[in-house]
C-alpha cells in the first residue's frame, strides 16, 4: 500500500524519444527564425526564399558592404565571358589539294639556301670567337636565324629543319653523318659550312615536302 508522500518521492517518468525529437526539432526552428531575422533572410516556409539564381535579386538581398564586391564579381565575370567569346574562334577547314609535288617554280632550291646561309655566316660569324660557355646558346641563335633565312624564299608546302654544330679549332677532325626516311624526287638537303682561326660551324638544313 502507498501513502500520498511515497508517491510525490517517486522519480519522475523518462520522456520517450518522440518527444525528445520534438523539442529539438521546435528549438532548432526557433533559432533558424532569430538567425533569418537578424540577416533579413525570408522565412524557410516561403518558396520564393529558396529561388535566389537571378542575380539582380541577390544584389538586392546583400545590398550594403557586400554589394560593391558582389557588383565586381559580375564585372570580372562580363570581362572573362568577352574575353573567351574573342579568344575561341572556328576552326578554318582546309580543302584538300591533292598536290603530290611542288610547282615547277618552287621548289627546294639547294643553290639559293647554301648561298644565303653562307652570306649569313660570314656576316655573324666572320670575328667570333669559340666560347665552351657560350656554344650552345650561339648554336640556337645560328639555327633560328638559317630557318628564317631560308623561310624568307617562301617554299611552298615544305618544312624546314635545321641542324647546327659548333664546335672549336683545335687541329681536330669531324665527321657529321644524317640519316632520313624521305622522297628522294623531291626533298632536298643542304651542309653549309664555316671557319675562323677560332671555331667551325656546320649546319644542315634539310627541305621536307608536305603532301
Amino acid at each position: 500500500m502507498t501513502t500520498p508522500t511515497d508517491a510525490t518521492n517517486k522519480i519522475p517518468a523518462k520522456t520517450t524519444p518522440d518527444v525528445q525529437k520534438d523539442d529539438v526539432f521546435t528549438e532548432w526552428r526557433s533559432r533558424k527564425a532569430s538567425i533569418n531575422a537578424f540577416s533579413g533572410l525570408k522565412p524557410p516556409g516561403d518558396i520564393s526564399s529558396r529561388r535566389k539564381s537571378n542575380l539582380r535579386d541577390l544584389t538586392t538581398h546583400l545590398a550594403g558592404a557586400r554589394g560593391a564586391g558582389l557588383r565586381r564579381l559580375t564585372m570580372s565575370i562580363r570581362a572573362k565571358s568577352d574575353i573567351s567569346a574573342d579568344m575561341v574562334k572556328p576552326t578554318v577547314k582546309k580543302e584538300n589539294t591533292y598536290r603530290m609535288r611542288p610547282d615547277d617554280d618552287k621548289g627546294f632550291s639547294v643553290a639559293k639556301v647554301e648561298k644565303a646561309v653562307k652570306e649569313l655566316f660570314e656576316d655573324e660569324l666572320e670575328g667570333v670567337e669559340y666560347s665552351h660557355d657560350t656554344s650552345s646558346k650561339l648554336a640556337c641563335e645560328i639555327s633560328e636565324k638559317v630557318k628564317e633565312r631560308v623561310k624568307d624564299f617562301n617554299f611552298a608546302r615544305f618544312k624546314i629543319s635545321v641542324n647546327v654544330i659548333v664546335g672549336q679549332v683545335d687541329d681536330q677532325g669531324m665527321e657529321v653523318v644524317s640519316r632520313c626516311v624521305w622522297d628522294d624526287k623531291l626533298d632536298r638537303s643542304v651542309c653549309v659550312t664555316f671557319k675562323n682561326k677560332s671555331l667551325y660551324v656546320i649546319a644542315l638544313i634539310f627541305g621536307v615536302y608536305f603532301e
